[in-house]
């Protein structure tokens, strides 16, 4: 009787010891038996959930009318194309603009990219002001890495100039390597069509 007392007296005591653990603090525990991918991965989601849940209350109407993405057929194969035109970029000085555009990005590749998708980013006529700024495109890598790269059979730049080439060798820090792999160059669309 009196060892059972002691005991259950000692349970109790230690849940109640644990409910003056603060919500804080019992987060900072958690986030101690987590491993450093684990905790990138959580905040690449959160960063995404930042896009994707404010995208399904905005009005995206003139971003998605400027057709800066979209889907366009299928490959040769049956799969999915999607087109990412720079030409229709919005200036990266506008700021309202630039949002919308990472939410318009992020809510077409969710629709193709239930199932295996080729991206084909055309380059030819962007202007200097609608250059994306170094912090979108890795926000835009993060984000890709986590969710869309595996279901991406083929990212094919068309029209590369310099400046794309050099950033995708500086962005491939923030890419898989098997994505990486997949990343492919096309100087005009007379080549385009014949690969794809």
């Amino acid at each position: 009787g009196l060892l059972s007392s002691h005991l259950n007296l000692n349970v109790g005591l230690a849940a109640l010891s644990s409910m003056d653990i603060s919500p804080d603090e019992r987060r900072r525990q958690a986030e101690a038996h987590k491993t450093p991918q684990q905790i990138e991965a959580e905040e690449i989601d959160q960063l995404y959930l930042s896009f994707a849940i404010p995208a399904k209350k905005e009005d995206l109407t003139n971003m998605i009318k400027r057709e800066v993405i979209y889907k366009s057929g299928v490959d040769r194969n049956g799969v999915p194309i999607v087109i990412l035109a720079a030409h229709r970029l919005p200036p990266t000085a506008n700021k309202l603009a630039v949002k919308h555009l990472m939410m318009v990005i992020l809510k077409t590749l969710d629709e193709v990219a239930t199932g295996p998708f080729v991206m084909i980013y055309l380059h030819a006529q962007m202007n200097r002001p609608q250059r994306p700024e170094f912090s979108f495109l890795t926000t835009i890598c993060k984000i890709w890495t986590r969710r869309y790269a595996k279901k991406c059979q083929e990212f094919i730049i068309v029209h590369p100039s310099l400046w794309v080439k050099l950033t995708f060798s500086v962005l491939k820090g923030w890419l898989s390597s098997p994505f990486v792999d997949r990343i492919s160059y096309c100087e005009n669309l007379g080549a385009l069509f014949h690969k794809i």
